[in-house]
């Protein structure tokens, strides 16, 4: 599956032809295409998964499947290496994604969070329940080898 992504973006640095002097703003519309598994999704093009660790996106590959086949949606990914994060995060490393709640009822929640939280320690997985103490309200998951 590919998700496809119109974005805008200000080129604060770049020559005009023929002139040899910077362009202040040139805005220059781009598509960017995301490769992604059945039943997984990205919260916007912001989110950045290169160089997350394979066996952290192959686990989130399969919770997908669940997700999409018990709640007819995609399992929403809403950070990987980007933004802000405590110190010494995972996510820098490319060993932490978040995973989107608020799609989902609160017992669909539960249903979801038991599932990953069984099947977890059998991938090197950590699991975080970031529902009462973040906004956005997530799940965080972070891959210890």
């Amino acid at each position: 599956m590919c998700s496809v992504y119109a974005v805008q973006v200000a080129v604060t640095e770049s020559v005009l032809p023929g002139e040899g002097r910077l362009n202040p703003t040139l805005l220059t519309n781009l598509e960017v295409t995301v490769d992604l598994p059945a039943g997984v999704g990205l919260a916007s093009p912001q989110v950045d998964l290169e160089g997350v660790d394979g066996r952290l996106l192959d686990y989130v590959a399969h919770l997908g499947l669940i997700h999409k086949l018990v709640f007819g949606s995609d399992l929403v990914i809403t950070s990987g290496k980007e933004g802000q994060h405590v110190q010494n995060s995972f996510h820098k490393l490319g060993k932490a994604v978040d995973l989107r709640t608020s799609d989902i009822d609160e017992s669909s929640q539960l249903l979801f969070l038991h599932v990953v939280s069984f099947s977890a320690p059998t991938r090197g997985v950590a699991v975080f329940d970031e529902r009462s103490t973040n906004d956005p309200k997530h799940l965080h998951l972070e891959l210890h080898d």
